[in-house]
């Protein structure tokens, strides 16, 4: 009987130490190696900030529960054919409403590339050359489907956006984030033509009874962003902005 215990005894005892071995393997090499996949998804070689979740395919839902007055669909050129042309996304774009309707409105437009997909919300900043928030940021709290749209007045033409945040996101932890975007000074990008000169700093205003922050230019013109409801809106016309809200 003291045999067959025996036998049975050091196969368990081997197991033990085999399981034990492994955990202390997976405690020193598994969570370094986490550790590395999770350093390196998240800094590039040049220090940079990666790690941005991959852009879902999606089809465009617009933001605006009352319709704009005009909806457009823009074909977005690929950057040869743009390059070859040598014109700006601004002035094809202004080009393309020159085109339609010249009437006072709110023109929702949805850019789309060669291949009919909708472009995401980073891919639309950098068209205009107006990345003022970093990528990643965007990406990962806010819904790559942005609701672009153009305001158009007696003085011209005035582009603006709304992004619509992530479930589970809240306003009011990214404010600081968001509002870093006053350092960038990269807003006269969002203007089809020059607004001039900017002024120093932003300041606070009321449009549509929201609290926004707006940045002056020597032309008249003005770049407003702020926060209503779980949306953050950009807009190089204050009036253009306001007519958005109604519509949110």
């Amino acid at each position: 009987a003291g045999g067959a215990l025996w036998k049975v005894f050091v196969p368990l005892v081997a197991i033990g130490a085999l399981a034990t071995s492994l955990y202390f393997a997976y405690q020193i090499f598994g969570r370094r190696g986490a550790a590395n996949d999770s350093e390196s998804a998240s800094i590039g070689a040049d220090g940079s900030s990666r790690g941005a979740p991959a852009i879902p395919e999606f089809v465009h839902n617009s933001l605006f529960q009352k319709p704009a007055d005009e909806l457009l669909v823009f074909a977005v050129p690929t950057q040869t054919d743009r390059a070859s042309e040598l014109k700006t996304f601004s002035q094809r774009l202004e080009e393309f409403l020159a085109l339609t309707s010249k009437k006072r409105g709110l023109i929702e437009i949805r850019a789309q590339d060669v291949e009919n997909r909708d472009l995401a919300v980073d891919q639309l900043f950098s068209l205009f050359g107006a990345t003022i928030l970093p990528k990643e940021f965007l990406l990962a709290k806010f819904s790559p489907d942005p609701t672009f749209f153009v305001w158009r007045d007696g003085g011209g033409l005035w582009p603006g956006i709304v992004l619509e945040l992530k479930k589970g996101e809240n306003w009011l932890f990214l404010r600081k984030d968001v509002a870093g975007l006053e350092q960038s000074r990269k807003m006269e990008s969002f203007f089809l033509r020059s607004p001039g000169a900017a002024a120093e700093e932003f300041k606070n205003v009321t449009v549509g009874g929201q609290p926004m922050r707006k940045l002056e230019f020597s032309s008249g013109a003005s770049f407003t962003y702020g926060w209503f409801r779980g949306y953050l809106i950009f807009s190089a016309s204050e009036e253009g902005l306001k007519e958005a809200l109604v519509r949110l």
